[in-house]
């Protein structure tokens, strides 16, 4: 969890009525969860102005006061921030909708452009070598022998070889290295999403 989301959630523990009993989290908010929450988010200021949310701007039922120091010594033991969430989407429903909700969805994407990103800055930064005469047609022919052994990575190594991703004109596309008979050599072939892709499973890697 970034600093922006633990933010926004120690902003949203305020006019709730924190119970001391543990029960499901949709029908009321059990104070160890909160510690949990808050011990699980790793920026100490942010984390310290929860702990004082939690007596400031909410209710607790007596016996949430009365267990208060047990709840929070138990809640350290098994930090987890993103209970928070849950507590917001469920007892502070528009300030989750508003607030928490469009940043867990920007996380999300930031999150996802940078897997993408790192795997495409792993496979540019991959050079293809014309001269090794590995190409994808021995693709299944090792795996006929058993060289991959069921196993994926080792596939993903090979197709590291022969396949590159660069910037095109209309985004991304592919280049493949392919074995050109009246060349007599190896040579570099641009590849459409859809056409690498439909050569790709055109391969059977072993038996089912």
């Amino acid at each position: 969890m970034n600093d922006e989301i633990a933010q926004a959630c120690v902003n949203g523990l305020k006019n709730l009525e924190i119970h001391n009993y543990p029960q499901p989290i949709n029908m009321e908010v059990p104070l160890l969860n909160i510690f949990l929450g808050l011990y699980g988010i790793t920026n100490e200021q942010i984390s310290t102005e929860g702990m004082k949310n939690i007596r400031q701007f909410n209710k607790r039922t007596p016996n949430a006061e009365k267990n208060y120091g047990q709840a929070a010594f138990n809640g350290e033991r098994k930090p987890n921030q993103w209970i928070l969430t849950k507590i917001l989407r469920y007892h502070n429903k528009d300030y989750y909708e508003q607030t928490i909700k469009p940043l867990l969805k920007q996380n999300y994407e930031v999150k996802k452009q940078q897997k993408i990103s790192d795997t495409v800055q792993q496979i540019e930064n991959h050079e293809i070598d014309l001269k090794d005469p590995f190409t994808l047609i021995d693709v299944p022919s090792k795996a006929l022998n058993g060289k991959y052994e069921n196993k994926l990575e080792l596939v993903a190594q090979d197709l590291l070889k022969i396949i590159k991703v660069i910037p095109c004109q209309n985004g991304w596309c592919f280049i493949i290295k392919e074995y050109d008979c009246i060349a007599g050599k190896n040579t570099i072939k641009y590849k459409s999403n859809t056409a690498l892709y439909d050569q790709l499973r055109s391969i059977r890697l072993w038996q089912d």
